[in-house]
């Protein structure tokens, strides 16, 4: 299923877009695998003992895997991209959840090995991301990059991150607390 402007039908009656339903179970992923408490979220997260890293490791790829199925139109590497192209001390709470949840944890571009592999997608969009931060001209790189999403990146971003969670909790950024 990927991210498109169609419009369906959902049992209740009402009419939503695949987009938005996308989203919806994008979110819903997000929380699980947050939840499930093995997701290694990008670079904060380093106090995996190291019996637990391939698990981590294995269950990170699994998410990417699912992600990229999921989302053809690569919206959520976009979100990913804008949000780490975004100064630090300006980002949204939107932007640092999705950093902290896609962001992987190397910060070199894609080897060719790996090109292929599921977290390649989010590996790119970090490089491209920080890419934009640091340059000087005034191109939007994750736009040109990921012109594939037919969104724009802060909808996505803000769907991804104020995903309906769990009671109690606020958004997505509350689960690792």
């Amino acid at each position: 299923m990927g991210f498109n402007a169609s419009e369906i039908t959902t049992f209740g009656g009402e009419i939503v877009s695949y987009g938005t339903l996308s989203m919806n179970l994008l979110g819903m992923l997000m929380v699980v695998a947050s939840m499930a408490g093995v997701m290694v979220t990008g670079r904060k997260k380093r106090h995996s003992l190291p019996q637990d890293q391939e698990a981590d490791n294995h269950f990170q790829e699994l998410i990417f895997s699912i992600l990229s199925q999921m989302d053809e139109s690569g919206c959520t590497a976009l979100a990913l991209c804008k949000a780490l192209s975004v100064d630090p001390s300006y980002r949204t709470p939107q932007e640092e959840a999705v950093i902290n949840f896609f962001d992987p944890s190397e910060d070199a571009p894609v080897s060719w090995n790996d090109f292929s592999s599921p977290h390649a997608r989010y590996q790119y969009a970090a490089f491209i991301g920080q890419l934009e931060l640091n340059s000087q001209t005034p191109i939007d790189h994750c736009q040109n990059v990921f012109s594939s999403c037919p969104l724009p990146a802060e909808d996505v971003i803000n769907s991804l991150a104020n995903a309906n969670v769990p009671c109690g909790l606020s958004s997505i950024n509350d689960i690792n607390k």
